[in-house]
């Protein structure tokens, strides 16, 4: 048998097989009778006895508590500045040595050995700067004549020109004279005064 909704007779039997058939419109498990017993069994897994939990106290070492100056009452109380100390270095003995670079008629090679010691005082302006100048040597590599190519009378270069005119070079002594050029510059650096003990 078809049952229409949209009949009278239909909808009259439809609410009829859904109030008195054996298939009730909502499931209420209070009328069912196992309910209560599979409840019981339910809330037996669910539930469970809680413990109480102490977490164990560990030992904290001692600490000293700075004792706190409190401001008298009315008086001004003003920081104390800390002064840091800052290690002093000793000073270091620091002199000038000298720069020599050939520039032409001349290879790195053939350079003295071992320099003079510069006897006259050099003024520190000097120093400063780069100079260049014109030597001409014998066949020992003996300075005959010194100078300046920076032209002029600059009587600071006196003592350069005196300190070059002590320097043997190392070339062949074949007797013929020879002019070359040379740089010369000076440069900061730690002097040690103690002496070698190699």
């Amino acid at each position: 048998m078809y049952v229409y909704d949209d009949q009278a007779v239909g909808s009259w039997f439809i609410q009829r097989a859904k109030e008195g058939g054996p298939f009730p419109s909502r499931f209420d498990p209070a009328k069912w009778k196992d309910g209560a017993s599979m409840e019981h069994l339910m809330m037996q897994y669910v539930q469970h006895e809680l413990t109480s939990y102490t977490p164990p106290l560990k030992a904290l070492p001692e600490t000293k508590l700075k004792s706190i100056k409190l401001a008298v009452y009315g008086e001004p109380d003003l920081p104390v500045r800390q002064v840091e100390v800052s290690q002093v270095t000793t000073a270091l003995n620091v002199g000038l040595v000298s720069l020599v670079s050939p520039i032409s008629g001349i290879t790195r090679g053939e350079l003295p050995s071992e320099l003079p010691a510069m006897v006259d005082e050099l003024d520190p302006t000097v120093a400063l700067e780069t100079w260049r100048f014109m030597l001409r040597i014998d066949g020992s590599g003996r300075v005959l004549d010194c100078i300046s190519m920076a032209g002029g009378t600059n009587n600071g270069l006196i003592p350069i020109q005196k300190w070059l005119k002590r320097f043997v070079f190392n070339v062949e002594s074949d007797g013929e004279q020879r002019w070359l050029a040379l740089g010369v510059g000076f440069k900061n650096q730690v002097v040690n005064d103690e002496p070698d003990t190699d």
